[in-house]
């Protein structure tokens, strides 16, 4: 291995996208102005209906010179995030890898930050960070999980990742000796790619880091809960509040019911207590209360900030 592979190794950059045609050249100018040059680039495509392969295509046609390595890839048929992850991935052959979004961005020093991070930690196996949340109608601010990293045991860690989905996923970033190990995100749940894959990790024993620096730009978009309470003020916010409830029924309780068959599940997550952890937390009276309450104090800084 030469100096140059160990001082500056190859990074997988990899932007996954469906229908993401509309932000998409963001997100690979993001990946184009990096500080950090010796990256590839793969764009997997889960069969979107617009034209986002199109749009790549004719990017790569006049960027893929910045790259080592370059290349667009699609299929025939949707397939879900988890293995339109895995493709990306797959294709490349970089040391380390960064996945994210066709809607989000990379910020100008995030490979380089991370591989910074990696190469002076060498136990670390998956490094996270702050991230910047941004979209339309909304104010820029950093979205932090430090205290998470900083206060929790290794068994608490491992209890509250079971029970909820904290880790910041955009701004994730990885050896893949790291992910080969682990085989990659579990196909069986198809639409969540990143809890299975982290529970996976930190139960085989990988080591879990963080940097309090921000990395990335994670799009929220116009439906999200700030712009419908911008829209709807305050006489709405119970209902949002129960919207917001539903949505994270459906993105986490419901699809880990759903799939409970899949070897990932029977595997990590045998405990009952988990499973009751999960759902008392959404029938407990004072989650609502104390959800309401923040939700409130929000509406309260975002309109006296106007």
């Amino acid at each position: 291995m030469s100096n140059q592979e160990i001082s500056k190794p190859l990074v997988t950059v990899c932007i996954v996208t469906y229908n993401s045609s509309e932000f998409i050249v963001e997100a690979l100018d993001s990946v184009f102005d990096q500080s950090y040059q010796n990256i590839e680039l793969i764009v997997s495509d889960d069969c979107s209906k617009d034209n986002t392969v199109e749009v790549c295509e004719k990017w790569m046609a006049t960027h893929a010179h910045r790259f080592i390595h370059a290349e667009v890839v699609t299929v025939e048929k949707n397939t879900g995030v988890s293995a339109n992850c895995n493709r990306g991935v797959r294709k490349g052959t970089g040391v380390f890898i960064k996945l994210f979004a066709g809607d989000d961005k990379l910020l100008p020093c995030c490979i380089e930050d991370n591989v910074n991070y990696m190469l002076e930690h060498k136990d670390a196996d998956l490094l996270f960070s702050d991230m910047i949340e941004f979209g339309k109608g909304i104010k820029d601010r950093i979205n932090s999980r430090r205290v998470f990293f900083e206060r929790l045991t290794r068994k608490q860690f491992k209890t509250h990742l079971l029970v909820r989905n904290f880790l910041t996923a955009p701004s994730a970033f990885y050896s893949r000796s790291m992910y080969d190990k682990m085989g990659g995100f579990d196909e069986s749940i198809p639409m969540m790619e990143d809890k299975p894959f982290y529970i996976k990790c930190i139960f085989e024993g990988c080591k879990f880091a963080y940097q309090s620096v921000p990395t990335v730009a994670y799009r929220i978009g116009d439906q999200s809960v700030s712009q419908t309470v911008k829209n709807n003020r305050f006489e709405d916010s119970k209902r949002i509040l129960f919207q917001r409830v539903l949505n994270r029924l459906y993105d986490e309780d419901k699809l880990f019911w759903f799939y409970r068959r899949n070897e990932y599940y029977a595997r990590y997550d045998p405990s009952m207590k988990h499973n009751l952890l999960r759902c008392l937390r959404f029938l407990n009276p004072s989650y609502y209360y104390t959800q309401y309450i923040f939700l409130k104090i929000r509406l309260l800084l975002h309109f006296n900030n106007d």
